[in-house]
């Protein structure tokens, strides 16, 4: 082991875990925040499909944006389908090229439930009013007449977030 002690010296110490989860978010690209605002509004677990449908990308596209945070340890991967989309970003004619497909049932969860917080915390009250009833939204027509009932309080969390005047009547 080799310890740059002037750089140890010269760090501040984290004020707390919040702080130093924002700093670690500081070191992301600017698509990878974005998606992670739009992940902390899905909730703790999210599924690529939900983020395609909210930013009109491929999949292969926006595995490739996550990469950072996934090599951060920020969010873990669930399955093995992260790396072959990741590998499938260049393609502009691959598999999954055009949103949904086979690879669509990637998910991801974020590693601890502070993290999704302080992602969560980034975000003003309009925007993420706004993030959180287009997913209720999408997450309803997606659902059909069986799915709603199987999966009403999924899809109706987000809408708690959004003011009344913004909710479906």
């Amino acid at each position: 082991w080799i310890f740059d002690t002037g750089t140890i010296r010269s760090t501040p110490p984290p004020s707390g875990t919040a702080s130093f989860l924002a700093r670690r978010l500081e070191r992301l690209p600017a698509d990878a925040l974005l998606l992670l605002d739009t992940a902390s509004c899905i909730g703790s677990e999210f599924d690529l499909a939900t983020l395609i449908d909210v930013h009109g990308q491929a999949g292969p596209a926006i595995a490739a944006a996550l990469a950072p945070a996934v090599e951060l340890s920020i969010i873990l991967p669930l399955g093995e389908q992260h790396r072959l989309l990741v590998a499938l970003a260049g393609m502009e004619d691959g598999p999954d090229a055009g949103g949904h497909g086979v690879l669509d049932g990637a998910a991801y969860r974020f590693r601890h439930d502070q993290v999704r917080a302080v992602v969560h915390g980034r975000l003003d009250a309009v925007r993420r009013a706004r993030l959180h009833l287009r997913i209720g939204n999408l997450m309803h027509e997606a659902a059909g007449p069986e799915g709603l009932t199987r999966r009403a309080v999924q899809i109706f969390r987000p809408y708690a977030w959004a003011p009344p005047e913004m909710t479906p009547a």
